[in-house]
């Protein structure tokens, strides 16, 4: 299982949305909202995963060559709140993850445990020999994650069947290709996700470097869309939906350990004209705005 915390970087960061009925079974106006949003998100933050790892590695590997070694795997460093020297690869992924290199490629593997959510199979980053801070839009890095999955509670819940994704260094920022993201959906009704988009990376620092990233106050941002078929179902029939997500400006700052989004805004949207139920849905866009970590939802001229 990738690590959540303790890095400064967080690309996967649900924020799950559900009313608050307080006993009372009137139905909630803003639960439609609630529902497009966590469908969206919730597919761009699994097509982001191999992007996740591959920037790990990136931090991984610039530590390295800032220290002068040749591989990152296990070099040993000190960590605040730990009194002993742990490795580097321990903080940015697990113990249980291996890192194995073949000429220019790096091949991430995860084991499946029973956790509330593991991984299993392996990511795979073709960097071309170079650093990813290196890199540029002709000589991204490569990324793959075919047959990859995610449990949840030892129960298989996505597999990725394609999401190949190409990274690489534009200015102080980064360029996050998602080509296509197909996801397939393990809880019944062989729906498949078949997405693509495109994000703008800001580090703290564009090294990538680890010491120069984790530190206090670090602040980073994310531009960007993902947009079609989801493997989620937002209508009576089963069938998949059509959604788009929207990322504006959204600033994440480190605090207690753990990335949180500080501000900017998410906009997610049913895109599709005929795959959701237009009477239970009366708009097609919510809106998540954050204010000094505080989030205000938009819904059908409603907020909350």
């Amino acid at each position: 299982m990738m690590k959540k915390g303790l890095i400064a970087l967080l690309l996967v960061l649900p924020l799950s949305l559900t009313a608050c009925l307080d006993g009372d079974s009137t139905p909630d106006p803003m639960q439609p909202g609630y529902n497009i949003y966590n469908v969206a998100s919730l597919q761009k933050n699994l097509a982001l995963i191999p992007a996740d790892a591959g920037i790990r590695l990136a931090m991984l590997l610039a530590e390295a060559d800032k220290l002068g070694l040749s591989n990152g795997e296990n070099m040993y460093l000190p960590v605040e709140g730990h009194d002993q020297m742990i490795s580097l690869k321990e903080q940015l992924f697990s113990n249980d993850t291996s890192i194995t290199e073949e000429g220019t490629q790096y091949r991430i593997e995860y084991k499946h445990g029973y956790t509330n959510e593991s991984y299993d199979g392996a990511i795979v980053v073709e960097t071309g020999g170079r650093l990813l801070s290196a890199t540029d839009a002709d000589n991204a890095w490569e990324i793959s994650a075919t047959g990859f999955k995610i449990y949840f509670r030892g129960t298989l819940a996505y597999e990725y069947e394609e999401v190949p994704v190409r990274i690489y260094r534009e200015g102080s920022a980064y360029e996050i290709e998602v080509v296509y993201s197909r996801i397939r959906y393990a809880g019944g009704g062989n729906l498949t996700s078949n997405c693509s988009g495109r994000f703008t990376f800001t580090a703290t620092n564009p090294s990538l470097a680890y010491s120069d990233c984790h530190v206090d106050n670090a602040d980073y941002k994310l531009n960007g869309y993902l947009a079609g078929r989801s493997f989620s179902s937002l209508n009576t029939e089963g069938k998949a939906t059509d959604v788009r997500y929207e990322a504006e400006n959204l600033r994440y700052k480190q605090q207690n350990g753990s990335m949180r989004v500080n501000s900017g805004t998410e906009k997610c949207s049913l895109t599709g004209i005929f795959d959701y139920d237009h009477a239970y849905y009366p708009s097609t866009t919510v809106e998540v705005v954050y204010t000094n970590g505080q989030a205000t939802v938009s819904y059908n001229g409603q907020l909350r």
